[in-house]
């Protein structure tokens, strides 16, 4: 019979303590583990939270300006919504906006400099200062970048009611036989991507000219607004034989410091005002004659200008935590007498 002392009873018990200290040292640290990751997780949700309401405080701000334009007959990129500039009180009313825990920011890409270097404008984008694809005939289509006669047929096409196709076009026996099919639409295009279905599109096609054209709005005439449109969307309304001319409409309107969107921008205030305004001799030297009459052309015979828009794009960021957490909502608004409605919506 084994007696066991008092001594080696207390160092049982010792050991005991021990390994169920380490248990629940092990159990506390594996709990404490989970609960910095669900606090991580939760301040991660509560921060997108955050930024998601801080993209759209600085669209509903956006629309806010364009709903302030006093003078509705013109639009230019100088303008509070265009710009994003009070140059009265000389602020930022839509850059880096503190909001809260965070910031907003409307903006978008406009192009390079000579540096070629990306221009960002700090505001909203005039979406009739782009190439509407459900306005556009064969002739026009045909100017854009890389664009087949197969391209244009298709287009062609997908937007017409019959089911007769064009020399080189499709219409719903060609896009049955696919590995997917589909039928033909037969109508206007609903969104810009909705190329993607034609025959003879590509990615590398579209991405090329995705920033230049639109379907917005679906009621519009097609008409292009001259004082915002980019240089490569007046490039492809002129032609190649051109090329000079849409940088000197552009250079004009930019003003002396060359800069789009700022207080000295030149402006056309009527489409009868172009051709006068930039045979002047502050158009960029001036232009030749059959500059003059490739404008007199598009101004007066095809009526491809305006001046003002009723349609805009905005790009509002939200960001929270030194910009950890981003959120982004991109819009096309449609601004009328009654109230100014959402025609398009993306959030990322």
């Amino acid at each position: 019979m084994r007696i066991f002392s008092s001594s080696n009873k207390r160092g049982a018990i010792l050991v005991t303590t021990l390994w169920i200290l380490s248990l629940l040292t092990i159990l506390a640290i594996g709990i404490g583990i989970r609960v910095g990751v669900d606090i991580k997780l939760m301040s991660f949700f509560l921060n997108s939270s955050k930024a998601h309401y801080l993209a759209g405080a600085g669209l509903r701000k956006t629309i806010m300006l364009i709903e302030q334009d006093n003078d509705k007959k013109v639009d230019s990129i100088n303008e509070q919504w265009g710009c994003g500039f009070d140059f009265n009180e000389e602020e930022y009313l839509l850059k880096e906006i503190e909001l809260g825990d965070g910031i907003f920011t409307v903006s978008y890409k406009s192009g390079k400099n000579e540096a070629g270097t990306d221009v960002y404008i700090y505001g909203a984008s005039d979406e009739e200062g782009r190439l509407n694809i459900n306005k556009l005939d064969d002739v026009m289509l045909a100017k854009l970048p890389e664009f087949t006669m197969e391209i244009v047929d298709s287009i062609m096409d997908w937007r017409d009611e019959d089911d007769v196709e064009r020399l080189e076009g499709a219409e719903s026996d060609y896009y049955g036989e696919l590995e997917s099919p589909y039928s033909c639409k037969s109508a206007p295009f609903s969104a810009p991507e909705e190329l993607m279905l034609v025959k003879g599109m590509t990615e590398e096609i579209y991405n090329g000219i995705k920033d230049i054209i639109t379907v917005y709005p679906g009621d519009g005439d097609g008409k292009v607004n001259i004082n915002t449109a980019t240089e490569a969307v007046l490039a492809v309304l002129i032609g190649e034989d051109l090329e000079e001319l849409p940088g000197k409409i552009v250079r004009y309107r930019n003003g002396d410091d060359e800069e789009p969107g700022t207080e000295d921008d030149r402006i056309f205030n009527n489409v009868e005002a172009i051709i006068t305004q930039l045979k002047a001799p502050l158009a960029s030297g001036g232009l030749g004659a059959g500059e003059l009459g490739r404008l007199n052309e598009l101004v007066v015979n095809k009526k491809c200008f305006k001046v003002n828009t009723n349609t805009f794009r905005i790009l509002s960021r939200g960001t929270v935590g030194d910009g950890k957490v981003r959120k982004t909502v991109e819009a096309v608004v449609k601004r009328s007498d009654a109230e100014t409605g959402i025609l398009y919506y993306y959030e990322n």
